[in-house]
This record gives structure tokens, sequence and C-alpha cells, in this order.
């Protein structure tokens, strides 16, 4: 008898044609954020938090702009009493 035990490997992706699709638009969305000069730092937090929330990356990338343009803007207004 062999002192191996048979291993059964569970396919954790979602193999359907609905799973690749979905996986090849979150691949798509990191490629965007590489293509845009973001760092592999920043990708890599990115890719955890669409991961973890189920968004792409490059719209969490795209609110975060967002958040700080309007900050900034905000900022504008105080300081100079007229929008930016």
């Amino acid at each position: 008898m062999s002192d191996r035990k048979s291993v059964i490997t569970i396919e954790r992706r979602d193999v359907s044609p609905l799973g690749v699709s979905r996986r090849k638009r979150f691949d798509d969305s990191l490629e965007l954020l590489r293509a845009l000069g973001v760092s592999p730092d920043a990708i890599e937090h990115y890719r955890r938090q669409g991961r973890k929330t189920r968004r792409l990356p490059h719209e969490l990338a795209c609110a975060v702009v967002e958040d700080a343009a309007r900050a900034a803007s905000a900022a504008a207004l105080v300081m100079t009493g007229r929008p930016a």
C-alpha cells in the first residue's frame, strides 16, 4: 500500500463563462492602472481592495482621485473665496 494520499484539488475560481469574463475585466482593470503609471504597491492595494469589495481596481482609484479633486476644490474656495 502506498504512503501517498490522493489529493483532490478544488478549483476556487468560477470557471463559468461569466466568471471568466469577470476575471478578464478585473485583470484589464489592473492593466489600466499599470498603463497609467500607478506604482506596484498602489496596484497591489487596489487589487486587494477590489477583491474585498468586489469592485474593479480602476474604479476604486478613480473614486480616490475624485475625492482628492473635490477636497482641493473646496480648499481653494475657502482660501480664495471663489471657485477654483
